[in-house]
Formats: C-alpha cells, structure tokens, sequence
C-alpha cells in the first residue's frame, strides 16, 4: 500500500513539472520531501508488510519494493537539488528515471551532461616536457666550535 502511493506521488510530481508554471516550485519541493520521506521508510522498514513479492513467476525481472525503492533515492534527491535550483529539465529528466525504478524498469545509462569537443586533426607542436629539478640535498645545521681556549701565563 505505501509502495503504490509513492509511485503515484512520484508519478504526480512528475506530471507536474511537465505542466507546472514557474510558481509552483515550492509545492513540487514539498512533494519531493513527502516522496523521499516515504521512500526512506520502505527501504528500511523491517516488517516489510508492504513489500511485493519479487518472485513473481509472470515478471521474475521485477525487483522487490525494498530494493526499487532504494534504487529510486538518489534520483529523487537529484530532482529536488534541480527544483532549488529552479531547473525543470534536469528536474523533470531525473523525476522520469525515478519513475522507471519504481515500475522496476533498468534505467538507461545517463546522457553526458558537457557535450565533448571535437576531435582535432591538425597536428599541434609538441609539448615540453616536464622533467624533475634534482635540488642538492642539504646538511643539517651543526654546531658552532668554540675557539679552543688559551691559557694565559703570568710572570712573576
């Protein structure tokens, strides 16, 4: 029962943020709290009442609730960080792989956030190379030597 309302809150959340206006930001925080709260209580309840069985003969792929729910955290709190920063694709992308582990589906391999430069194929001027500078090694300080001392004679 606690499973499928935070897969339906998750999924609310979600919806909004694909249809939210740019007020709505602390109500989709709220949300995110609500979902992160719940998802924290399934993953370390101990009865485990609300648990469905992972040896489901029709879907043996399924993971049970415990480890989906464990598996959606981090998504969840990355979407919070993007709604503080007020950010809806980052928010909505991170809300949409949330939802995938909670339906026990694999999340795809996350896109490269930095678009890599391409590839040079003019030939640059080689590089200098850093080469060590071996310091002479110093001696510990030693002690003065007192001149020795003279003795003086009298002549009586």
């Amino acid at each position: 029962m606690l499973f499928e309302s935070t897969k339906t809150l998750l999924r609310g959340i979600v919806h909004a943020l694909e249809n939210s206006d740019e007020g709505a930001w602390d109500g989709h925080l709220e949300s995110c709290n609500q979902c992160l709260y719940e998802l924290h209580q399934m993953s370390r309840s101990s009865n485990r009442t609300y648990k469905i069985d992972g040896a489901n003969p029709k879907f043996p792929s399924i993971l049970p609730a415990t480890e989906r729910a464990v598996r959606t955290i981090p998504h969840v709190k990355s979407m919070m960080s993007a709604i503080r920063r007020r950010d809806q694709d980052v928010a909505l992308r991170a809300g949409m792989v949330a939802v995938r582990e909670m339906d026990g589906i694999a999340a795809p391999p996350p896109a490269p956030a930095i678009a890599q430069p391409a590839v040079s194929t003019e030939k640059s001027a080689p590089q200098p190379v850093a080469r060590a500078v071996k310091h002479p090694r110093k001696r510990a300080p030693q002690a003065k030597r007192k001149p020795a001392r003279t003795v003086a004679t009298s002549s009586r």
